[in-house]
């Protein structure tokens, strides 16, 4: 069995909802392969089946226009940014997190002032520890996170500005980036 590639598949179109649609040279059979996975037939039973029946699409040229192929590798790029804030957060409750801006504020002011905000005081004495090293751990932790953030999105916006600058389908179909 033969891996999905845009070597050997006829790409028809990109739709919103994310899927994209491949059509053989046999009967016309199409086939819906969502984003994720989509060349990888143990994760897709669609892309399986599509193989399986003997489909050889490799003779097919791509129809992708090139404002496609932009957008196509944009959401690439977005998507994996996106996945690196997310893994970066996913060990915290919501509920956590939305009080970090406020523990925030909070430790800065300590540092700044000695004025103790409860929010400090409640956590520093359930976790048993002193004030002063709390502030100093949320600030430093926030700062990480910012960093990772400012990282991330920088490299984000170069790629997908980067791409957005190309001329042609094969240039963008070929351009390699990374963001982690």
């Amino acid at each position: 069995m033969r891996i999905l590639t845009p070597d050997n598949c006829y790409f028809l179109h990109f739709d919103d909802a994310g899927q994209f649609e491949f059509a053989s040279s046999a009967e016309g059979k199409t086939v819906y392969i969502p984003n994720v996975d989509r060349y990888n037939p143990e994760a897709n039973p669609d892309a399986a089946d599509f193989l399986a029946q003997g489909y050889d699409l490799s003779d097919r040229p791509s129809t992708l226009t090139l404002q496609q192929a932009i957008e196509q590798k944009q959401a690439e790029i977005t998507a994996a940014a996106d996945a690196i804030l997310s893994e970066a957060i996913e060990p915290y409750h919501a509920g956590e997190r939305d009080a970090w801006a406020l523990k925030r504020l909070a430790a800065l002011r300590f540092l700044e002032t000695g004025e103790i905000e409860p929010i400090l005081q409640i956590e520093a004495e359930s976790r048993q520890v002193p004030i002063a090293a709390l502030a100093q751990r949320i600030i430093a932790k926030s700062e990480e996170y910012g960093n990772l953030q400012a990282r991330v999105v920088g490299l984000r916006e170069f790629h997908r500005s980067t791409v957005a600058k190309l001329q042609s389908v094969e240039d963008v179909m070929g351009y390699e980036w990374s963001i982690g």
